[in-house]
């Protein structure tokens, strides 16, 4: 069987929903290129293609599909998508013509395989489950747990891991069954416990992975032992074991410059492995090997690496406070995103070409189609009658459905201008409460500044000014009265700043959330980080104002019920579109929790009355990430408010 390669597509290592890191750093790589000896690779498909060649010439009952097998198989691990296809469908057709289902099965995995390759998931669905169909016709343990391992990968790279892992543990099963399948089964192993990173069970897919280890040494596969390792140390870091997962990532370092791999594999093996130790927080350690590597992943053009790398190298810089050298990896980081994003562009344009084409034959086929159909109902002249008394009735029922249909609209319509109106009242409604509370805020913070501070300052002067103050001052009750004085003045003062601070009218939202995050800081429990992007231009005065309440009521959440120790916000700005994340280390709430609370459901309906939305994630393993965004066109109030 063609198993060596299954393999590859299951590889990946995931982050956790929410790494604790202020940035993470994704990590799933998946589709690298063949890790299986290169040279030696080209080296026998030229000697394979030249006996394809002789077996057309001369053909010989079955020789000729064991040839294209392996020659599909080395295709495949040189990422020759394109030949693979054409290799994989040439075989179907041999295989259909012979009658053999075995090597029909192992053809519609390796168009899955391809097919996948080219992003085309439904497609490559098909095939796998095609292949799945004839396994099990045949009772082969093998084609079942490979197809199963196979469709594993293809909802993998859909991010469907549940549904993934539970093809994963029907391969394992039937692999646990083919008696000759140790090499299989250390596959759907490997793919299993990949699957399980992906979905954060990381003790589960450290068992799984110890499992596969001493099989795959006993094959003595270099593949499946670097992916096992490399998974290992993953799931150990996520797991807090980074003794453990030091261990795997040296055994990796040492061995992989000894081994016989592509480029595309050594390269993008080392940055993760740098991208590993920079979660394990030894940045040193992960900026050395990230560097050594850069070079190579932009010589190779492997562009979504080179992202990878630079994303990580910005938050290690960054950690370092090289700012600097941030915004500059930073940008790189940028240019290579847009860089993968092309290339997307440019697949699903050859997508849609396909498709196109594909419509030009089905309307070819219907053409052929509608001129049978003429053809035949000229040879039924003499039903002419019946068929005009069946159109009349159907013409009839036609009109019948669309009075109904236009009936129905009708009331669909009305009914979505009632909900509409309602909805817009129950916005202006909000919007007024929120503006009652902002003018009685200020007023409050105005009595505040202007009474209870000003009368504490007179009491302060008329003490001072005593004519036994210089004596009183020696006592210890004078210190401690006017101590408490002056912590009074400054609470007052702080209370007044936060009902209606002042910053946020003189110096815009950036500044204000800026100086609101520093504040917070002086707390002992959380830390809290902020960071803004881009130039955030100034806004209606009342859109500021709401914007900075919902923020802080975000924050407040955060260091009165989350128990996080970090935090972080973050305020960006692209044109017209306002974006603020806001993330936490802390214990999460449940989603029952959250559809109960009735303080998220008003700010959810405070975001909505200013033309916002709100995104929520939340778990006891990750915290709360919290991503806001403001439309504001139609807020901006100009430069001349900022230089104002």
């Amino acid at each position: 069987m063609r198993l060596s390669f299954l393999f590859l597509f299951t590889l990946g290592l995931a982050c956790s929903a929410r790494a604790q890191e202020p940035y993470p750093v994704e990590l799933a790589i998946t589709k690298m290129a063949s890790p299986v000896h290169p040279s030696k690779d080209l080296t026998q498909m030229d000697s394979v293609r030249k006996r394809i060649g002789q077996l057309r010439a001369q053909p010989q009952k079955g020789s000729l599909l064991d040839a294209l097998r392996l020659y599909a198989t080395l295709c495949f691990r040189q990422s020759q998508t394109d030949t693979l296809l054409k290799i994989s469908r040439e075989m179907e057709v041999l295989a259909r013509a012979e009658k053999n289902t075995w090597y029909e099965a192992v053809s519609q995995i390796n168009t899955g395989l391809a097919l996948m390759n080219k992003n085309q998931f439904d497609s490559s669905s098909y095939y796998h489950f095609r292949a799945l169909q004839l396994g099990r016709a045949l009772q082969n343990d093998s084609l079942i747990a490979e197809s199963y391992a196979c469709l594993s990968s293809v909802y993998n790279a859909r991010n469907d891991f549940q549904n993934s892992l539970q093809f994963c543990e029907k391969a394992v099963q039937h692999a646990e069954k083919w008696k000759n399948g140790v090499e299989l089964l250390v596959v759907c192993l490997g793919s299993k416990a990949i699957t399980q990173t992906f979905l954060g069970q990381h003790k589960e897919a450290v068992a799984v992975d110890l499992r596969a280890m001493p099989l795959a040494a006993s094959l003595d596969n270099r593949d499946y032992l670097i992916t096992t390792k490399m998974n290992l140390a993953r799931n150990y870091v996520s797991l807090h074991d980074f003794a453990s997962a030091r261990n795997q990532l040296a055994e990796l370092e040492r061995d992989l410059p000894r081994y016989d791999i592509s480029p595309y594999y050594f390269t993008a093996n080392m940055a993760i492995m740098g991208m590993i130790y920079w979660q394990m927080r030894d940045s040193k350690k992960a900026e050395a090997l990230l560097l050594q590597q850069l070079p190579s992943a932009r010589q190779l053009n492997y562009v979504k690496l080179v992202q990878h790398i630079y994303d990580t190298l910005s938050a290690i810089a960054e950690g370092a406070h090289r700012y600097k050298d941030a915004l500059a990896y930073n940008q790189s980081s940028q240019y290579y995103q847009a860089q993968v994003q092309k290339q997307n562009s440019d697949q699903l344009f050859s997508e849609l070409e396909v498709r196109y084409q594909t419509a030009e034959k089905e309307k070819a086929l219907s053409q052929k189609s509608l001129q049978l159909a003429q053809i035949d109902l000229q040879l039924q002249k003499n039903r002419y009658y019946m068929y005009y008394s069946i159109t009349a009735l159907l013409v009839a029922l036609l009109l019948t459905a669309l009075l109904y249909l236009q009936s129905r609209n009708k009331k669909l319509v009305h009914a979505r201008e009632l909900k509409s109106l309602q909805q817009e009242k129950e916005i202006q409604l909000l919007q007024a409460l929120m503006q009652g509370e902002e003018k009685e805020r200020s007023r409050i913070a105005k009595d505040l500044h202007d009474g209870v501070a000003g009368m504490l300052a007179a009491v302060k002067m008329h003490f001072s000014s005593m004519p036994m103050a210089d004596n009183l001052v020696q006592t210890e009750g004078y210190r401690q009265g006017m101590k408490l004085l002056n912590e009074a003045a400054q609470e007052i003062r702080k209370t007044s700043h936060n009902l209606m601070p002042e910053v946020l009218l003189q110096q815009g939202l950036d500044e204000a959330l800026r100086r609101y995050c520093n504040s917070v800081n002086n707390s002992k429990t959380v830390q809290i980080e902020y960071d803004s992007w881009g130039e955030i231009d100034r806004f209606a005065d009342g859109f500021e104002l709401s914007v900075y309440r919902i923020v802080q009521e975000l924050v407040n959440n955060i260091v009165k019920h989350s128990k996080a120790t970090q935090a972080m916000v973050q305020l960006s700005q692209q044109e017209d579109l306002l974006t603020i994340s806001i993330e936490d280390n802390g214990v999460g709430f449940t989603g029952e929790e959250a559809g109960d609370g009735m303080g998220l459901r008003s700010l959810q309906s405070r975001i909505k009355a200013i033309n916002g939305k709100m995104e929520m994630q939340a778990s006891a393993q990750t915290g709360v990430s919290a991503y806001l965004e403001f439309e504001v066109a139609d807020l901006k109030t100009g430069k001349e408010a900022i230089d104002a």
